[in-house]
Parts: structure tokens; C-alpha cells; sequence
């Protein structure tokens, strides 16, 4: 919804990674708080957009290079990693200090709002535990779990986006991977306990029977992003190896719980 009132409020959006080797480069952001950009006023000087085509890039573009993102502790002190999982501030500001006060967007004023980064929970580096989406499916069952890439309408390359968000759209999907963990559950030590409860009642109690659970913890990420969970516009179809002591006559049920996304107890959202 476009409207034009006295003032913009701009901040990063939200960026979700795992935890791992790479944090968010100063420039790897993308702008909330805007939907239409007609112009851009810098120091005075205005310069007109229109709203499609290579016109709509370019403004963005422009409006884009005119900040910069770091991130810091609760305490403020500047962050050197992504190893420790919880939200951080996204502190946003001009590329040029001198900038403030001085940039118009649609002639209307520009106020500045810090975002949010979340580190998500893995129990080794991501990089550790990626790895590349195959092209096929295997001939023979892989020893870890695998993601076959499938695409579009059986034609066109699947599209991904930062973390979920259609408007965040990926150019470049050459880091794409599928990530393996073991599962979490923050603060709870007998969180595999809990799932099992969770099964066991869902699936009900059988004479004779008796279940054997396996767990994984499966996402999609893209490397070239600092390990930023993605999603795709395609379904990906999942392999496992089939654990010890079963064949092809054992009768599996799979389930999902799509909530367990490593940010429950985190508050990484805005107010």
C-alpha cells in the first residue's frame, strides 16, 4: 500500500541465518517500511523513478546504497560471528553520516528504525552440516539425508527466497543446500522425550507394537547468504537412509512438525 504522508520509517528486514562461519555482509540487506519509490531527493537534489521496469530496480538500487547495516550485542559492542544463536539489533544507518535529514523519498521524510538479525540454533557450524541439492534421485539410498531439486511446471529452475519473503528473491542459487541436524528444543534436555509423547498419542497404541523413533531436522540454505534459511517455490523431494536393522517391507510413517524452526523462545520480532 503506497502512502503519502509526511514520513518514512525505514529499517532492515529481518534476516534469519544459522549459526555458523559467515555473518551478513554491511550491503546484504533489503529495505521495509516502502513500497513505492516514484523519487529520491538527496541534499536537494531529486531524481524521478518510474514504478516498473528497469526504472523500479534502479531506485531501489539507488535508495539501497545510501545505507549500510552492522550488527551488535545487546550491550552494543560490535558482533564478531555468527556462532552464538539468539536475536541481535540490525543497527541501519546512512552510508554517509552527513546524509541525515538531508534524503526525501515521494518528497516525504525519512526516519530511521533499527532491525533485527536471529541466529538460528545448530549443534556444528552449518557448513558442517550442508549439503548440495542433487539433480536426480540417487541411484542407490544415501547414508544421510538429501534433497532432489525438481522444477518448475517440469520446466523452469525453481525460485528461492530469504526467508520466505517473495519479495527477497535470490539471483544467484548457486549456494543453495539442504541442512541436517539433530533436533532441539531450547531449555529442554528430554526434547526428544516429548516428541515421542507427541507421536505416541497422535498415532495411537497398537497390541503387540512397539515404535522406534528417528529424528532429523531438515532447511533449506543458502550459503552465499551467511546460511539465511530459504524457501522455494518448488517441492523438494527428501531421501533419507533407512535406519539399521529395517528394509524395504518395514512399515515407516513420517510426520512433520514444521513449528520446531529453531526460533521458538527467541523474540525476533519487531514491536
Amino acid at each position: 500500500m503506497f502512502v503519502n504522508n509526511d514520513q518514512y520509517t525505514l529499517y532492515p528486514d529481518q534476516c534469519g541465518i544459522y549459526s555458523g562461519n559467515a555473518m551478513p555482509e554491511p550491503e546484504d540487506f533489503s529495505i521495509g517500511g516502502l513500497n513505492k519509490i516514484t523519487s529520491i531527493s538527496v541534499d536537494g537534489k531529486e531524481t524521478v523513478y518510474k514504478t516498473y521496469g528497469n526504472e523500479k530496480e534502479k531506485a531501489w538500487s539507488d535508495l539501497k546504497a545510501l545505507f549500510t547495516v552492522h550488527y551488535v550485542k545487546a550491550d552494543g559492542s560490535p558482533m564478531d560471528g555468527a556462532e552464538t544463536p539468539g536475536a541481535y539489533r540490525a543497527v541501519f544507518q546512512y552510508a554517509d553520516p552527513d546524509l541525515d535529514g538531508k534524503v526525501r523519498i515521494n518528497k516525504n521524510e525519512v526516519k530511521l528504525k533499527d532491525g533485527v538479525l536471529v541466529i538460528r540454533y545448530t549443534s556444528s557450524p552449518a557448513e558442517e552440516l550442508s549439503s548440495p541439492l542433487l539433480s536426480g534421485e540417487p541411484a542407490e539410498l544415501p547414508d544421510q539425508a538429501v534433497a532432489v531439486e525438481q522444477k518448475k511446471n517440469g520446466t523452469r529452475d525453481a525460485a528461492y527466497y530469504l526467508n520466505g519473503d517473495q519479495d527477497r528473491e535470490l539471483s544467484d542459487t548457486s549456494g543453495i543446500v539442504l541442512l541436517e541436524d539433530r533436533p532441539y528444543v531450547t531449555g529442554a534436555p528430554d526434547g526428544e522425550e516429548q516428541l515421542e509423547e507427541r507421536i505416541e498419542e497422535h498415532l495411537g497404541t497398537v497390541s503387540g507394537m512397539e515404535y522406534h523413533f528417528e529424528f532429523r531436522y531438515l532447511d533449506l540454505v543458502d550459503q552465499n547468504s551467511a546460511n539465511a534459511w530459504v524457501t522455494s517455490n518448488t517441492k523438494k523431494a527428501g531421501l533419507s537412509a533407512i535406519p539399521g536393522g529395517t528394509d524395504k517391507n518395514t512399515e515407516f510413517t513420517l510426520l512433520r512438525f514444521p513449528e520446531l524452526n529453531r526460533e521458538y523462545g527467541m523474540n525476533g520480532h519487531r514491536d
